[in-house]
């Protein structure tokens, strides 16, 4: 797919972008002014790291240029961007730049530069970059007085001032900022009162015209987006779908593009960009070293801690979590690991296997569902899987105890090879006398196939879609009546928790990973359960006992 760099700020292609600078618009007004007041930005004083002394001009990336300039060239801003990328340094440079570009012009006379943060040690940050920088130039020294009890920076020629505030009404009544600075939107929107104190600065500012300008910066909330960030990323990604128009406002949103690019791996170091625009790499400087990120996630992939991964890829890649509230336990996490170990209690009357084949890394899954003859209602599950030498050497240590634990439970079996793995999955079938078989149609490719060489059995396709939220429903409403029991094998146990019941709109369910593929290489295992699942779901379609109608003549 092409991908042409937008000249305003809607970009239905975002997520085909080639790199960091292409996401940043091409805007065309005031462009003459903006070029002025970039050369300022410039002109910033970095004081800390390996680069202090010099100016940002010096070691600015060509996306941090444009979107400085982008973001004075529209009335309000948001940049949604990894921890790390050099946001407060960016921020501090646009203030200070505003400062001097009103001075310069004379215009913006005793206005007020109002940066807010969710308390005053969080609006510190960028205030502490702004004085730094200040102090550190010796043209720039003299033109500025501080003011420590009120935290504030005068400009003595214009009678600008710049002051830090925390986030809460009784800071924001009564201002009429001419730039405003809000610094980790996410975390003023935990508070109650960050909505109208923003609004407050907002309508405050609007005395000032054209010239009032709206910069937010924030990483990506660790929980899903509540409150006024949630309200500004939704309007950011309507504008920048085009869904909105709205030529006023910059959406610079760095998050990774999970849904809407499946063919892309968060833990691919060429990708990361895509959350963290400074990335330092061997090709360009940056504010954050690749290999130290690199460390970071896979450190958080290897721990299988949720919430520690959870974390990393928030603040980093910008994705955003979302298994919490639309993902609540089901019937299946609390009663599943209560079920009766398996007995068998023959004879029955329908045998259905549910397969999850896998990909190569994966186990694949072997489910046969029993129903006795004498209780219908009744599923007996016996679930083997499969799993070839290298697929478990590829794993990490805490899913590796957990394999060893099925192993020495037999209802893990590892193969040195691929076909050898799928030779004794075709031995299970078969043995199993199974009235029918099935799964997903779209698995391992050709793998309907060999079944059938194999077993002379077809393969009944199970789809993926609602027909998985109507079986779940089915098991769990077995698991109720006490009517499911099953070997608790470790990893079909592990399978159960790693499942995630996403509740669609439209009052389907949606089952999915729990780390939703996140990890690169699946660590979150499910196939288990999902061929637990499709047993089920070809047991309620193929199961039914014919009619006797027989017994009803006299």
């Amino acid at each position: 797919m092409s991908y042409i760099r937008p000249a305003t700020p809607a970009n239905p292609d975002w997520a085909h972008a080639p790199d960091a600078q292409s996401l940043v618009p091409v805007l065309d007004r005031d462009a003459v002014t903006a070029e002025r007041f970039v050369t300022l930005c410039g002109k910033f004083t970095l004081t800390q790291g390996p680069a202090a002394g010099d100016r940002l001009e010096s070691h600015w990336l060509p996306w941090q240029r444009d979107a400085l300039k982008a973001s004075f060239q529209v009335r309000e801003s948001l940049w949604v961007l990894g921890k790390g990328s050099g946001k407060s340094v960016s921020v501090g440079a646009f203030a200070l730049g505003y400062v001097m570009l009103s001075s310069i012009l004379g215009i913006n006379t005793r206005g007020q530069v109002v940066i807010m943060a969710a308390n005053i040690e969080g609006a510190k940050i960028v205030f502490n970059h702004i004085l730094e920088a200040i102090l550190a130039d010796d043209e720039l020294r003299p033109l500025f007085r501080s003011n420590a009890q009120s935290k504030s920076l005068t400009h003595v020629t214009s009678g600008i001032v710049i002051q830090i505030i925390s986030c809460s009404m009784r800071n924001a009544v009564g201002r009429r900022p001419v730039l405003l600075i809000l610094d980790e939107l996410h975390e003023m929107a935990q508070l109650s009162d960050a909505t109208a104190a923003i609004n407050q600065l907002r309508q405050g500012g609007t005395n000032w015209g054209r010239d009032f300008k709206v910069l937010a910066i924030t990483t990506m909330s660790i929980e899903p987006p509540v409150g006024e960030f949630k309200r500004q990323l939704a309007y950011a990604r309507s504008v920048r779908g085009g869904d909105i128009q709205d030529p006023d406002f910059l959406p610079l949103l760095y998050t990774f593009p999970l849904t809407e690019r499946p063919d892309l791996d968060p833990l691919d170091p060429s990708q990361w960009w895509r959350g963290m625009p400074s990335l330092r790499t061997a090709e360009q400087p940056g504010t954050m070293d690749a290999a130290e990120l690199e460390r970071e996630l896979r450190q958080a992939a290897d721990a299988d801690d949720q919430e520690s991964f959870a974390l990393t890829l928030s603040q980093r890649l910008g994705i955003e979590r979302n298994d919490s509230a639309a993902n609540a336990e089901s019937i299946l996490h609390l009663h599943f690991d209560k079920c009766p170990r398996l007995v068998p209690s023959g004879p029955y009357d329908f045998t259905a296997v549910g397969i999850d084949a896998g990909g190569l890394d994966d186990p694949a899954a072997v489910c046969v569902a029993r129903r006795p003859k004498a209780a219908q209602r009744r599923l007996e599950l016996t679930v083997h899987q499969f799993l070839t030498q290298t697929g478990y050497e590829r794993a990490p240590d805490n899913l590796k105890e957990t394999y060893d634990a099925a192993v020495k439970n037999n209802t893990l079996h590892i193969h040195e090879t691929a076909e050898a793995m799928q030779a004794a999955m075709f031995d299970l079938v078969a043995q199993a006398g199974c009235d029918v078989v099935g799964g997903d149609e779209h698995g391992q490719t050709g793998f309907a196939q060999a079944l059938r060489d194999a077993t002379s059995k077809r393969f009944e396709a199970v789809p993926q879609t609602w027909v998985l939220g109507a079986a779940l429903a089915s098991l769990e409403a077995r698991l109720l009546d006490g009517a499911v029991s099953h070997s608790h094998c470790p990893l079909l146990l592990a399978n159960v928790e790693n499942l995630l019941v996403e509740e669609l709109a439209n009052g389907n369910r949606r089952l999915k990973k729990r780390d939703n593929r996140l990890s690169g290489q699946g660590y979150a295992k499910i196939d288990g359960i999902i061929s637990v699942i499709n047993a089920t779901a070809l047991i309620d379609e193929h199961g039914h006992r014919a009619f006797d109608a027989g017994r009803l003549i006299g």
